[in-house]
């Protein structure tokens, strides 16, 4: 990556799932490649099964895709959990702010794939305003939403996205609305709800 700064190492693990933040603009998603190319790793992602089809479910495949089934997968959470379950080496990447545009919160289903797989997370980002590019040493979530979400966020603190006015908080829908997390409400220990992926 031509002028910018690369921060942390490779991890040397077989399974991981790479979080990605800031994400502001149209370009983040080929930089965020060439970043994760540039510590040597290959990333995949999930993808509907109809890009999967000629002529262009090739070009899919060799940039990474998996295929999801909508008809048989209830929710992208639960395909990705399977992926990992089927295969004895897979990195996906995922942004987990769901869009470029700034919203109240994150997306948890990379929380919640996480906690599913059992397997490491790994954060990487771009901070614009240094052109420098990272990655942290991988971490298993806990389940503990406040303390997980605190280490997260000491990672990411201070990293300027391309627009940062576009940036999401490093929220959790959770953290917003404790009765939708067993965690932050006991009441509720020991339920799952759809909108808790929220």
């Amino acid at each position: 990556m031509l002028g910018w700064k690369l921060r942390g190492t490779t991890p040397h693990i077989p399974k991981v799932l790479i979080i990605a933040y800031p994400h502001t603009s149209n370009w983040d998603i080929m930089y965020y490649l060439l970043l994760v190319a540039a510590y040597g790793m290959k990333a995949s992602f999930m993808a509907k099964k109809s890009l999967f089809r000629p002529p262009f479910g090739f070009i899919i495949r060799a940039l990474g895709g998996l295929s999801i089934d909508r008809n048989k997968d209830s929710n992208v959470v639960d395909a990705t959990i399977r992926a990992f379950d089927q295969h004895s080496q897979l990195i996906i990447g995922l942004l987990p702010e769901g869009t470029r545009s700034k919203k109240t919160h994150w997306r948890s289903g990379f929380y919640h794939i996480g906690l599913g797989a059992k397997i490491p997370l790994v954060m990487i980002y771009m901070d614009f305003s240094k052109k420098e590019g990272g990655v942290s040493e991988p971490f298993m979530l806990t389940g503990d939403v406040p303390t997980d979400m605190d280490h997260i966020r000491a990672f990411y603190a201070g990293k300027r996205g391309f627009d940062p006015s576009k940036a999401t908080d490093i929220l959790l829908n959770s953290e917003l609305n404790p009765e939708l997390n067993p965690e932050l409400n006991p009441e509720l220990e020991g339920a799952t709800t759809e909108k808790s992926r929220e």
